[in-house]
């Protein structure tokens, strides 16, 4: 009997080092907080703010937005990752991209066991929409992916599904670093 409850907390221990989970934070305006906005301002060039919303593992997570256009940027010990739209020009293929949607999609695996788990997040989902190129009424949307590791970010991929997206970040052998 003890050799089968050993197995089973031997099994349960494995099963938390491959979990892999995800955890959802929220980019809604009243979660976040403004660092600054063209509001501030008494005659600004442009409409603009800078919000930073929760996140995790010592990552920072800011929306910037400016000119109709919104997107994120992560930063840790004060390295900034920067996602602007001008980043992501071969993949977004439109006009205006901006944040879509109010949540950002932490994925991440628990290692170790249930006494001292290490919690390690390996990549950042979101949705961007854009208008279309040859037609203004139309609005697409993507799923970006971003690569977490070694407390950097980079862009990995988009896809047009959340199924595809969690497909895509948890395929680990994938990386954008050298």
């Amino acid at each position: 009997m003890k050799a089968f409850f050993l197995l089973v907390l031997g099994c349960l221990s494995l099963a938390v080092a491959q979990t892999k989970q995800s955890f959802y934070t929220s980019l809604e305006t009243q979660n976040c907080v403004t660092l600054s906005t063209s509001e501030w301002e008494a005659e600004p060039t442009i409409d603009y703010f800078v919000q930073e919303c929760p996140s995790l593992a010592g990552y920072r997570l800011f929306v910037k937005a400016g000119d109709a256009r919104s997107w994120l940027e992560l930063s840790y010990a004060e390295q900034n990752f920067p996602f602007a739209p001008w980043d992501l020009n071969d993949v977004i293929q439109g006009f205006f991209p901006y944040l879509k949607g109010n949540l950002a999609e932490w994925r991440y695996t628990i290692s170790g066991d249930e006494i001292s788990p290490e919690f390690s997040p390996y990549a950042l989902i979101y949705r961007m929409a854009f208008q279309d190129r040859d037609d203004e009424t139309k609005e697409h949307e993507q799923l970006m992916v971003l690569r977490l590791t070694n407390h950097k970010a980079c862009f990995l991929g988009a896809a047009t599904t959340n199924e595809e997206a969690r497909l895509l970040a948890d395929r680990l052998e994938l990386s954008c670093f050298d």
